[in-house]
């Protein structure tokens, strides 16, 4: 019951303020979309329900390429093609050359187009919104000539817990995931981690992990993402069979002016082998990470791409 209750609470409070936060005049412009360079729109269908999907392709040939699957927040807007080309991922994936793929959240699936990683049905391998993400991401996958050992999931806010769920669900189609701004499995219920161990079944393995968090922000709060990365270890250390949780280790405890914070930030790094669950806290920024969206875009990125699958 408080799984329940807290999880509904956490998403609709997320979800009312979010939407209120980013709402934009941004038009929808699906129908021009194909128009806009690199962009284009698709529909992927299964059992569980439909979702249109963005991809940006930036130039040149997609065979060998990695991909991300960005899952927005609770933003209307997110689904203008307009805004993804303006967003630091796209700038991002335009100098690295990796596709970014955009699953859309409809009102009709939620008010405030939020993803609902706080309802059961949603949280589980084969079933509900997980199992279409992952039917789009194997869809572009496929279709793209992807490296399909260099697909990963980054996401902000309710996107940040559904790239959770997405981490626990398919382990197996995702190198690595980065939450911003998020919590831990279940509903962000799952402290001990073993929830996630137990969804990964016989696909566990060590999963790399970044949660990103501002220690402004008057909704996923740090606790909220100190108990993700917790979950985390959890998760890892139940999967490595470890007597205890390794102790962190701060990595940086000022922001690198290489990065562009205009805050500064903290990172902790948990080891587990090759796999590593890591926290980057700013200062400043908020549930938006005002200042610092280019910085956190460009850190996230840096360490997604360097984990492959096997």
């Amino acid at each position: 019951m408080f799984r329940h209750e807290f999880a509904n609470t956490l998403s609709r409070v997320i979800g009312v303020v979010t939407a209120f936060l980013m709402v934009s005049t941004w038009p929808l412009a699906l129908a021009n979309a194909e128009s806009e360079m690199g962009v284009t729109v698709a529909d992927y269908v299964n059992a569980a329900g439909s979702r249109r999907y963005l991809v940006y392709t930036p130039s040149g040939d997609t065979e060998g390429r990695p991909m991300i699957v960005w899952l927005h927040g609770c933003d209307p807007a997110a689904n203008d093609p307009t805004k993804l080309l303006e967003s630091p991922l796209a700038r991002v994936a335009r100098e690295r050359g990796f596709v970014l793929v955009s699953p859309m959240q409809p009102t009709s699936a939620h008010p405030g187009a939020c993803w609902n990683w706080g309802r059961e049905s949603d949280q589980h391998r084969g079933s509900g919104e997980p199992s279409i993400i992952a039917g789009i991401t194997e869809e572009v996958r496929d279709r793209l000539g992807i490296d399909p050992d260099r697909v990963y999931a980054i996401g902000h806010s309710a996107g940040g817990l559904m790239t959770t769920i997405m981490g626990a669900t398919y382990p197996d189609i995702y190198a690595e995931i980065s939450s911003w701004c998020t919590g831990a499995y279940a509903g962000g219920t799952d402290t001990t981690g073993l929830a996630a161990h137990a969804e990964m079944g016989s696909r566990a393995r060590p999963l790399p992990v970044l949660v990103v968090e501002s220690n402004t922000d008057p909704l996923s709060t740090v606790p909220l993402g100190r108990m993700a990365v917790g979950q985390w270890v959890g998760t890892n250390s139940a999967t490595l069979a470890m007597a205890s949780h390794p102790r962190p280790r701060v990595l940086r405890q000022e922001a690198d002016p290489g990065r562009g914070f205009e805050h500064g930030a903290t990172v902790e790094t948990y080891d587990f082998g090759p796999a590593q669950v890591r926290m980057l806290a700013l200062d400043d920024g908020g549930h938006l990470l005002d200042g610092d969206s280019d910085g956190v875009t460009e850190y996230a990125v840096d360490f997604v791409l360097g984990y492959r699958l096997r």
